[in-house]
């Protein structure tokens, strides 16, 4: 458990981390932008560190200011990071961001009154064309 709690804090604190919890589990997590019209969009890219062909899910933060990770000013909980982690344990790589608004992302935000659904819609194909 202490080895966990050392790789979350490392993966928090540097940009590009491999980190192993046993011999045969690996990932390795990089920062990745998406340049929009209004600003940039903050994302991670987690991979297994198994160098084969491997399926992506895109994670996309639920409702109010959640970021990337799965939290908010209120709670703190990394949902969606441990769900990335999980994913990668498992073969499958995974790609999470933030809203535009939220977190590293806040000045790619628009007014309320200028945003629309259709904007998340907009970010994710992007997200997945990039």
């Amino acid at each position: 458990m202490k080895s966990l709690n050392l790789l979350i804090l490392l993966a928090i604190n540097i940009p590009i981390v491999t980190a192993s919890i046993n011999s045969d589990t690996t990932f390795i997590e990089t920062g990745i932008t998406l340049q929009t019209s209004t600003g940039e969009i903050f994302g991670t890219l987690t991979i297994p560190g198994r160098p084969e062909r491997i399926p992506v899910a895109l994670i996309i933060s639920g409702s109010g200011p959640t970021d990337r990770d799965g939290n908010n000013p209120m709670m703190k909980n990394n949902s969606l990071k441990i769900l990335a982690t999980e994913l990668s344990k498992n073969g499958i790589a995974t790609l999470r961001y933030d809203k535009r608004g939220v977190a590293d992302s806040k000045a790619a935000a628009k007014s309320e009154k200028d945003l629309r659904f259709d904007d998340y819609v907009s970010d994710a194909k992007e997200w997945i064309y990039l």
